[in-house]
């Protein structure tokens, strides 16, 4: 069965010719759009790392620990949004 031409495909001589490749960017762009709350989560959870592991260097223990714990629910609330927007788009795709 063929299917009609996608967004920048051509026809001719019956030869289908696909879209161009997505530049990282691009696919990056697209990806924050469709679920923002996955790299909005990973930032945190670098954010937390980094910070507790300046921390640990330092010797603040008690600020170590804080942001160790932060970097855990961070991780915790992006895997929650993954899942979250895989289910979403399922039920998308359904309807």
């Amino acid at each position: 069965m063929v299917t009609p031409l996608e967004k920048n495909e051509v026809e001719h001589d019956f030869v289908w010719y696909p879209k161009p490749a997505e530049t990282q960017s691009d696919k990056f762009i697209r990806k924050f759009k469709e679920n923002p709350f996955v790299p909005i989560g990973a930032g945190l959870t670098v954010t937390a790392l980094v910070i507790g592991l300046v921390n640990l260097k330092r010797g603040n223990s008690a600020k170590q620990q804080t942001m160790m714990r932060a970097r855990v629910v961070a991780q915790g609330s992006t895997i929650v949004a993954i899942i979250a927007g895989f289910l979403y788009h399922q039920y998308k795709k359904k309807q």
